[in-house]
């Protein structure tokens, strides 16, 4: 459906962003969402796209009533660009929201090779300058070495006849299950608090009583 300018101030409202916070998330400028929400029509079509991606990338819809949050928002991505994609918002999620954060059953040379090692160095170098703002723990075969989230992240060992090659991302109100296969990787991205939050009990479970320092 068409939107107008108080539906999306009321969307970005009700994910707490601000007009600088939609910017980001949507590749645009901050004077782009003030003209959009003040029905300025001289903003590019494209960018007009952009920031309604982006509202749906978070679980957010507009009815002929309003805007609302979904209920149970899922997203499928793949390959090099969808798991950077992954990253990026795993990053902004860090930068903007904080909190605990946990990876389960990580597998670091898996992750380089499909996001490259020059691209996961930024991202490192990035989350690092926000670590005041979260918790980060990950839990990896035992006997792991590669280590590469050291600058920004807490490592714990989990035996290794106990792991697989599936990986649990947990972060702000998103669980994310992401299979590792020979030539592709696929991410589902669940958004709902609650899953999100029962995720992290388990993780935090596992990260207290069964996975180890080394």
């Amino acid at each position: 459906m068409l939107t107008n300018g108080k539906q999306i101030a009321a969307a970005r409202q009700l994910l707490g962003w601000s007009q600088a916070n939609l910017a980001e998330r949507a590749g645009a400028s901050k004077p782009s969402i003030i003209r959009i929400e003040k029905d300025l029509y001289s903003v590019k079509d494209d960018i007009r796209k952009s920031v309604l991606q982006a509202f749906d990338s978070h679980g957010i819809e507009f009815t002929p009533k309003g805007v609302q949050e979904r209920t149970l928002f899922t997203k499928t991505l793949s390959g090099t660009s969808g798991m950077q994609e992954f990253y990026n918002d795993i990053f902004l999620t860090a930068s903007q929201e904080g909190g605990d954060f946990y990876i389960f059953n990580g597998v670091p040379d898996l992750i380089i090779k499909f996001l490259g090692e020059e691209w996961y160095d930024m991202h490192s170098s990035r989350m690092s300058e926000v670590s005041e703002n979260y918790i980060f723990k990950v839990i990896v075969k035992d006997g792991e070495k590669g280590l590469i989230g050291n600058d920004f992240a807490k490592y714990r060992f989990f035996p290794a006849d106990q792991f697989y090659n599936r990986t649990l991302y947990v972060y702000g109100s998103k669980a994310a299950f992401v299979n590792f296969e020979q030539n592709n990787v696929q991410i589902v991205v669940i958004e709902q608090l609650e899953i999100a939050n029962s995720m992290r009990v388990l993780c935090e479970i596992a990260w207290n009583n069964v996975a180890e320092r080394r």
